[in-house]
């Protein structure tokens, strides 16, 4: 008896994963598709020219060798 609702939950259980795939695919790829879509009359106005502004860099902080110092190196061998 216990083989028998087994083997009905293993069946009911592979039909009811089929059938969440059928509703749900089509659903997946109508969003991929709707998302490539162009809005209507996007491409119809130009973009307006961005105002671009002069920016001037007065230091940085990427360390020197003068700042930094020597970093001490470790050997390791077997002995």
């Amino acid at each position: 008896m216990d083989l028998m609702i087994k083997n009905i939950r293993n069946k009911f259980g592979f039909a009811c994963i089929a059938i969440v795939a059928s509703v749900g695919f089509p659903f997946i790829v109508a969003s991929i598709a709707f998302a490539q879509a162009a809005p209507p009359g996007a491409g119809a106005a130009p973009a307006p020219a961005a105002e671009v502004e002069r920016v001037i860099v007065t230091g940085s902080l990427i360390p020197t060798a003068e700042e930094v110092g020597p970093n001490p190196v470790f050997s390791l061998n077997r002995d």
